[in-house]
């Protein structure tokens, strides 16, 4: 979304709030949003439903203080490390539990699409 708002208006972090950087932004709009689309209140609390993601950064290069969410947006270095869903842990050391049967499972769609 940013990219493309960025090539439309030729301009940068257009989707920023003022003062607020625009992973920080995008992030809480998506929370905001996900809670909406659940019909619960935004935010992380005990007892509510929760996805969660853990991110990796130790292969961040560089790593600017209070722009975690920016950089794993717009640059490299970053990726996910685990992943719970609904409290089970789906991705782990960055794998998903279960990649090869997702993995033959598309193996499989592509080759029919294919044919």
């Amino acid at each position: 979304l940013e990219y493309s708002q960025r090539l439309s208006r030729r301009s940068r972090n257009v989707v920023a709030a003022p003062g607020q950087s625009t992973g920080l932004n995008l992030y809480e709009q998506a929370l905001t949003g996900g809670a909406q689309a659940l019909g619960v209140a935004a935010g992380i609390q005990a007892g509510r439903p929760a996805d969660l993601v853990a991110l990796d950064l130790s292969a961040a290069d560089y790593l600017p203080a209070g722009k975690v969410l920016d950089h794993f947006v717009f640059a490299r270095g970053i990726g996910v490390d685990s992943v719970w869903v609904g409290g089970t842990k789906q991705v782990e050391a960055g794998r998903h539990r279960n990649r090869e049967a997702i993995a033959a499972r598309f193996a499989r769609a592509m080759a029919e699409l294919s044919a």
